[in-house]
């Protein structure tokens, strides 16, 4: 008998009812930033019914004397002085809803999608707050004393705020906030007692969860160089130059630097890894009420938070730094 092939096969036309795509129901995993800006703050709350705006205050330092006093006379009492510094909140807030039919014939959990697109939303939105005051406090952003980003620069950075009398983050060392691709140069530049991995002086667990307290690691951390603590995330700022020479910044933060002001009960949620950790939000099922009788609304996610990112910086006294570097990688 002789050889007949199948008559009937996945892609014959006439076979209407077979199914063509198996959808699967699990979203795969978006590309989302680490968000470490947060630690270069120093949090506080703003009391709740107390107006919205807060003053902090620092006291001048007295300068040295160097003139004897005159025997048996009385001297002149010296003024004290203080700046003043203020930040005053403000709200922010989004949601987002779905219809009932959606949630009721989605393949995937539609509510669960949308908690956590407005998750990171929420999260991305308080870090790039925090990074756009850090930018715009005034200091004069720096170039790279080379090609590209080096040990040398965070040396440079380091040494100029120790220099102004500024100390690190809770009197350790100072965070210094940059890009991966700038990291790459940190870490290839061969530069002796240079950039230190978090592994050597941490134990390792700690040291990629920031778990260990008391100042020994940032969340995030992934080494050392020049007395700077290195954090590195995409949500960095650049000069706008356009690609290949964009040059990205490199924030060098000091202690009390800057404030994080939160009403409180309104504060913003501490995110650092959104795809570990979620933004407290509000999730309201649908349903018929007085607004949607019929019930046509499924559900709504939102989140509400009262804040303010605060410069406590001196216009002559800087306690922070930024470094626009290229990247030898891109």
């Amino acid at each position: 008998m002789a050889y007949a092939p199948a008559s009937n096969l996945t892609t014959t036309a006439t076979l209407h009812h077979l199914a063509t795509v198996y959808y699967k129901k699990v979203a795969l995993r978006a590309l989302r930033a680490k968000l470490f800006f947060a630690q270069a703050f120093m949090p506080d709350d703003l009391p709740n019914r107390s107006g919205k705006t807060a003053q902090w205050f620092r006291p001048v330092p007295f300068a040295a004397n160097t003139t004897p006093a005159i025997e048996g006379a009385v001297g002149t009492g010296l003024g004290l002085s203080t700046n003043i510094y203020t930040g005053t909140v403000a709200e922010y807030s989004d949601f987002t809803s779905t219809s009932a039919l959606l949630n009721e014939t989605a393949i995937n959990d539609m509510i669960t999608m949308a908690s956590k697109e407005m998750s990171y939303r929420a999260a991305i939105s308080v870090d790039t707050i925090n990074r756009l005051a850090i930018e715009g406090a005034g200091a004069v952003i720096q170039a790279t004393i080379g090609a590209y980003l080096t040990i040398n620069d965070i040396r440079k950075q380091a040494k100029l705020l120790e220099g102004a009398n500024v100390l690190g983050i809770n009197g350790g060392d100072f965070i210094w906030v940059t890009s991966p691709w700038n990291v790459y140069d940190v870490i290839s530049d061969p530069t002796a007692g240079g950039f230190l991995d978090a592994v050597k002086y941490t134990s390792a667990p700690a040291a990629l969860d920031g778990t260990m307290g008391n100042g020994l690691a940032f969340s995030g951390e992934i080494g050392k160089a020049g007395d700077c603590r290195i954090v590195a995330t995409t949500n960095v700022g650049n000069d706008g130059t356009a690609a290949p020479g964009t040059k990205y910044y490199n924030y060098v933060v000091g202690d009390q630097a800057f404030g994080a002001l939160a009403l409180t009960g309104f504060c913003p949620t501490d995110v650092q890894d959104p795809d570990k950790q979620t933004f407290k939000l509000n999730v309201v099922a649908g349903g018929p009420n007085t607004a949607d009788p019929q019930g046509m609304i499924g559900s709504f996610v939102s989140y509400r938070f009262v804040y303010a990112a605060v410069s406590l910086n001196d216009a002559t006294a800087y306690r922070y730094a930024i470094t626009k570097a290229d990247s030898s990688i891109i």
